[in-house]
């Protein structure tokens, strides 16, 4: 009988890479010593829609603590949980996430983009682009710098991709693309939108939705270097509350927009249900979704997603898979998040549990959902 160890390393560079599941990408390490090398050198290309890691806190997360260098990411297809170590991501940073890139800040508010998987790093323009950035630095205060991040594509591929924000006391809108020295902040008060919630990038475009309900497209015109932003959509006042959150999610060529109906108390946010729009883009106009068929969605301090779902990768159809994102509704009562995760069925409003493995609390980054993408 052949010895697997004994094939050429250009075949199993060339089985790795026609590995669908980056779970089974990752899992070839374990065979021997030549397939892990040959692993390595290999470009894993995704063939098969992927099921979110959820990026858990890390271990020492606190001020004192032993310093650490790992990230944990729970594989809901295996139910394992993978170490990486991370060094740009960890130590007191406040991360986001993005088609399978993760948006790092530090307490002095510099901000990459790092790809955990690939180890690539993208430094970000200085923060003194950005207005009133001084009240933020230090502490904790650089934990609610960014409210939101989101890319237009992944800068692992060769095209032009866009990094959008929301930032700042106001939650205002910011922009940056390779090439530039500065960020672009996005001019919105013509609207009389108020703070942003989420962003997402759908059909050339960057959406964002403002808390009280507004919903503006922004799209940059190379040109004359500057970014047209126009009104979309006003939601109905009585689906936009006070501490509900609304997120923006693409969804098999779909728009859609989700609440989050939130009880807040004095120590602790809870989620007590979802509910889904389907936006019109062109008419301005919104319908309830009760069915979203095969899809499922995976909210957090992540870009908003939603994949084919299956049963045989970890996840179910027609549930929100939600992480706690209610970070700045804790501070400065309590500056610990994570609590607030579980797994939503719209169909019949039921809560299951989203991570078995115990608490996984931080008051720097809190639980989120990364696209495994090299």
């Amino acid at each position: 009988m052949a010895d697997w160890a004994d094939l050429p390393e250009s075949l199993l560079i060339e089985i790795a890479e026609r590995v669908g599941l980056y779970d089974d990408f990752k899992s070839i390490d374990g065979v021997c010593r030549k397939w892990r090398a040959a692993r390595r050198q290999a470009r894993y290309g995704g063939s098969l829609p992927q099921v979110p890691w959820l990026m858990l806190a890390e271990d020492d997360d606190h001020e004192g603590g032993p310093p650490s260098i790992t990230c944990r990411f729970y594989c809901l297809s295996t139910g394992m949980v993978h170490r990486m170590e991370l060094p740009l991501a960890v130590g007191n940073k406040r991360c986001y996430s993005s088609h399978g890139w993760l948006m790092t800040i530090s307490r002095d508010l510099t901000m990459s983009l790092l790809n955990p998987f690939s180890g690539l790093q993208i430094q970000l323009p200085d923060k003194t682009s950005l207005s009133a950035y001084q009240g933020f630095m230090g502490n904790a205060g650089f934990t609610l710098f960014i409210e939101k991040f989101a890319l237009s594509s992944s800068p692992s591929q060769p095209q032009n991709y866009w990094v959008m924000i929301v930032y700042g006391a106001s939650a205002t809108l910011a922009c940056w693309r390779p090439g530039d020295d500065s960020w672009t902040k996005v001019g919105t008060q013509k609207f009389d939108a108020g703070g942003f919630s989420d962003i997402s990038y759908y059909k050339g475009e960057f959406y964002a939705v403002a808390h009280t309900g507004q919903i503006v497209a922004c799209a940059f015109d190379a040109s004359k270097q500057v970014v047209n932003v126009r009104l979309v959509a006003n939601l109905k006042r009585e689906f936009v509350g006070l501490i509900d959150k609304i997120y923006l999610v693409e969804s098999d060529g779909r728009l859609l927009v989700v609440k989050r109906g939130i009880r807040e108390d004095n120590v602790d946010c809870k989620s007590t249900a979802f509910w889904v729009l389907e936006l019109d883009v062109i008419r301005g106009g919104a319908r309830e979704v009760k069915d979203l068929g095969s899809r499922s969605l995976f909210l957090g301090d992540n870009s908003s997603m939603s994949i084919e779902a299956s049963r045989r990768y970890g996840c179910r159809a027609n549930c929100v898979y939600y992480t706690d994102d209610c970070f700045a509704d804790y501070w400065p009562r309590v500056i610990t998040g994570g609590k607030d995760m579980g797994i939503f069925d719209l169909l019949d409003g039921s809560v299951e549990p989203l991570y078995a493995g115990g608490e996984s609390l931080s008051k720097f980054t809190p639980p989120m959902w990364v696209e495994p993408r090299c």
